[in-house]
């Protein structure tokens, strides 16, 4: 969608959302102030300006400065993330001017589109809609039985940012850890072999490439290209969920 011009995030909460999306999860992927922008506005129409309130909150307003509502960033290193099915997945609670919840933002991420096509369509951003922030935590809501991961990072995401907007965190049960621990540890070794494999597809390729720089727009050019972007993304998934094991173990 095209976003408003009158809509524009101020520099002090564009520090913020850096610190939030860079410094304090170096290994998730950084969620750009216009992204926040324009799934602000898809749920707030009103809204105008995004102003930083406090660590990791921006306050929304619409065009005369009057108060819509708040926008609740993540906080904390990466692991603190829960790990979807092919990586973290940022998020963002949109709250009204009553601290009532007006929508769940996901944020730039890895994870597999038509996992988060399946949350869309099941209304799942949508489960905790007009629930009262101190609520939040509590809320018992199934994840999407065709995209688990996705949804169940999303839930515990949710979870974690509306206790810690009111000053506490958010722990699962030592079952549910226990569980998680035992999945990541098996996705990881699946993961690894992934990114060896890939790394073994980009070095033949390049061995098979007639020219050490191949014109750019080639054919040789964009297959080198797609390569060493899934080997990439292979690499980053499998520093997200390391990072998630490590934090799980140390608690």
């Amino acid at each position: 969608m095209s976003f408003p011009r009158s809509l524009r995030l101020v520099a002090g909460c564009a520090a913020l959302m850096c610190s939030a999306g860079c410094a304090a999860a170096p290994l998730a992927q950084t969620t750009s102030a216009e992204h926040w922008q324009t799934e602000t506005a898809r749920i707030m129409p009103r809204a105008a300006r995004l102003e930083a309130s406090g660590a990791n909150v921006c306050t929304v307003k619409d065009a005369s400065g009057a108060t819509l509502g708040r926008l609740l960033l993540e906080r904390g290193n990466a692991g603190g993330r829960k790990f979807g099915y092919a990586g973290f997945i940022e998020v963002a609670l949109l709250l009204d001017a009553q601290d009532r919840v007006a929508g769940v933002l996901l944020g730039e991420n890895l994870e597999t589109p038509r996992f988060l096509a399946r949350v869309r369509d099941a209304g799942f951003l949508t489960r905790w809609n007009r629930l009262e922030l101190a609520a939040v935590p509590g809320h018992e809501v199934d994840a999407v039985s065709s995209a688990t991961y996705s949804s169940e990072a999303i839930r515990y995401g949710v979870r974690r940012l509306a206790a810690q907007a009111q000053g506490g965190d958010y722990r699962e049960n030592p079952t549910a850890v226990r569980e998680e621990i035992a999945w990541l540890e098996r996705r990881i070794e699946r993961l690894r072999r992934m990114t060896r494999q890939c790394e073994s597809e980009l070095a033949e390729l390049r061995r098979n490439t007639s020219s050490a720089k191949p014109a750019a727009g080639s054919d040789e050019a964009l297959r080198l290209a797609e390569a060493e972007s899934e080997l990439e993304h292979c690499r980053i998934t499998v520093r997200e969920a390391e990072a998630r094991l490590a934090y799980l173990k140390a608690r």
